[in-house]
């Protein structure tokens, strides 16, 4: 695709409607585990890889981190960023 196409993939849906990889065993959104029932491979926008920050970036952990959701840190001068991924 060109630039800012979307990437199709395939996958599967929790019982939610989110779009997971197929190979899942809990849904990377709501945490619903996903049944067998639930395995019907379906077309889907791929997500997000990942979030690219500044070198020298770390990121730092609260009780409301979730691994490729939402995360924290703080800039070179010291003032904090919340970065989330929101299901559009």
């Amino acid at each position: 695709g060109g630039v800012g196409e979307p990437i199709m993939v395939q996958g599967i849906n929790c019982s939610a409607g989110h779009f997971n990889d197929p190979r899942s065993a809990y849904c990377a959104t709501c945490g619903l585990p996903i049944a067998d029932s639930d395995r019907r491979i379906v077309g889907g926008e791929r997500p997000a890889l990942g979030v690219l920050v500044a070198e020298g970036i770390e990121p730092h952990v609260f009780m409301t981190y979730e691994p490729g959701r939402r995360f924290y840190f703080y800039d070179h001068d010291g003032i904090e960023f919340e970065v989330v991924a929101y299901d559009t």
